[in-house]
């Protein structure tokens, strides 16, 4: 006689749980790929910013020197501030996916 028993399925590991759980993922609204994108323009920005002042050290332009010092510390905070936002819609995006590790 065969023997029938049941089988105990973890959630995660089912078709359609995988199916539900892959499309919540994709329509989750959060800014992660601008984000990105705005740290990508913003780091060329910065270098950009840091080859002038050091172009300007070189040539020992004092004016422009300040000058130069002033917009690469203002180009250095908003390019801080757009990976400070990445990181946190970064986490958001996982806390609502709920894909963080647990403890």
């Amino acid at each position: 006689m065969e023997q029938k028993s049941l089988r105990v399925l973890d959630t995660n590991k089912t078709f359609f749980s995988r199916i539900t759980n892959t499309i919540t993922k994709m329509m989750i609204p959060t800014k992660v790929s601008i984000n990105s994108m705005m740290i990508s323009m913003k780091r060329n920005n910065l270098i950009k910013a840091y080859s002038n002042y050091t172009l300007a050290v070189e040539e020992n332009d004092i004016e422009k020197k300040e000058v130069l010092l002033k917009k690469y510390e203002d180009i250095y905070s908003l390019y801080l501030e757009a990976i400070d936002k990445y990181i946190i819609d970064s986490v958001y995006k996982k806390v609502k996916n709920r894909n963080s590790n647990r403890i």
